[in-house]
């Protein structure tokens, strides 16, 4: 709720918000033209590339604690190019709960 005061003032209206799995809280919400990220997982989770619209861009830490890189993936015509940014250190991506 802090934040939406914020960018009510300011006039933002395409934001979407929400607390929780980001990658199951907005799966209904995409696709997204760009998506960050400011936690880390162990290992890039796919279907958060699948809510990526044509022309997007994802960037997000990926890696154990000690060994983290930031990682930029674009989608163009379906298809995906990731790029190794740099080694960074971000807090890790809580354990998500398992579908199914």
């Amino acid at each position: 709720e802090s934040a939406r005061e914020p960018l009510e003032i300011l006039g933002i209206t395409n934001v979407v918000l929400g607390i929780g799995d980001g990658v199951a809280l907005f799966r209904h919400e995409g696709p997204f033209d760009a998506i960050l990220s400011a936690a880390a997982p162990d290992v890039l989770p796919e279907e958060l590339l699948d809510q990526l619209a044509d022309g997007g861009r994802c960037v997000i830490p990926v890696g154990p604690t000690d060994m983290q890189h930031l990682w930029m993936i674009e989608k163009k015509e379906g298809h995906l190019t990731r790029k190794r940014l740099e080694a960074v250190r971000f807090v890790p991506l809580r354990d998500r709960p398992r579908e199914g």
